[in-house]
């Protein structure tokens, strides 16, 4: 397994569908919040996503929110969207994960994660040894200088990644 490597791609969040959750066996999403989910620093969803989470949860697909910022920060979007989450999570670092798995009571190979982020979401996602799903991030001009850095740093394996054919 590459570290930096996804299951598979997509452009956004919404494009993700019971059907290819289905080829990937798997029952529950764990998705971060800026630039998946919502603009960076907006408290409003992404064009679509209150929709997708009703068709989901019809589907009867599990849904939380993963996130590195404080419980200030992630708590009036997921009560907006209606959704579980947990803070903090320390990504790349596994515990958030697997705080996340517990709360659901998935099993790593039923869990997807989704982010727009191969050194956090992705590379931590392969490391707790859950499926991955890359997305193109929502915007980038509102984010701090530190994440532009990484936005390039990741960009020559984003290209390479985006030009591979997604397993569903």
């Amino acid at each position: 397994m590459a570290f930096f490597s996804p299951t598979g791609h997509i452009d956004k969040i919404t494009d993700l569908t019971p059907e290819i959750l289905e080829v990937l066996g798997v029952n529950t999403v764990l998705a971060d919040i800026d630039n998946t989910l919502k603009r960076y620093g907006s408290q409003e969803p992404y064009e679509g996503v209150e929709q997708w989470i009703e068709e989901m949860h019809k589907n009867g697909v599990k849904i939380i929110i993963c996130s590195n910022n404080y419980k200030s920060a992630v708590e009036p979007f997921a009560k907006r969207i209606n959704l579980p989450f947990v803070h903090m999570c320390l990504k790349p670092s596994p515990f958030g994960f697997y705080r996340a798995k517990r709360k659901t009571k998935a099993k790593r190979r039923e869990i997807l994660v989704v982010g727009d982020q191969l050194f956090t979401d992705i590379f931590g996602a392969n490391i707790s040894f859950m499926k991955s799903v890359l997305v193109e991030p929502i915007e980038t001009s509102d984010e701090a200088k530190t994440v532009a850095l990484r936005r390039f740093l990741e960009s020559r394996q984003r290209t390479r990644i985006l030009k591979r054919k997604n397993p569903f």
